[in-house]
């Protein structure tokens, strides 16, 4: 291995007419450029930055966990409906069941 890069891709990449460095930011950058073409380059290692979308759904997740332990501090788990979770965190019944498959998931 290459820091996180492994050694075989490395040889097939400088191969392919590429060039591999790492960046001051701690990642990895191929680099190649071919005939007529654009010089491309892809950067490996680093994290994607989180989306708002992205972001959105996590914190739609984390109002769904919210919602089910407070219902759970005051009723049983078979007294409490997915659809009472769902209304009490604000967010639609078909997004929450994108998130979790019934109410004993949100539970666990």
């Amino acid at each position: 291995m290459i820091g996180r890069i492994p050694v075989a891709m490395a040889f097939q990449f400088a191969n392919m007419g590429g060039r591999m460095r790492f960046d001051s930011t701690g990642s990895w950058t191929m680099e190649t450029k071919r005939k007529g073409s654009v010089k491309t380059r892809q950067v490996i290692g680093r994290r994607r930055e989180v989306s708002s979308k992205q972001e959105r759904g996590i914190q739609r997740r984390k109002r769904l966990v919210e919602a089910a332990r407070h219902f759970l501090e005051s009723q049983g788990p078979q007294d409490i409906s997915f659809k009472a979770i769902a209304r009490q965190a604000d967010v639609p019944e078909g997004s929450a069941y994108h998130f979790f498959a019934n109410k004993y998931d949100v539970f666990s």
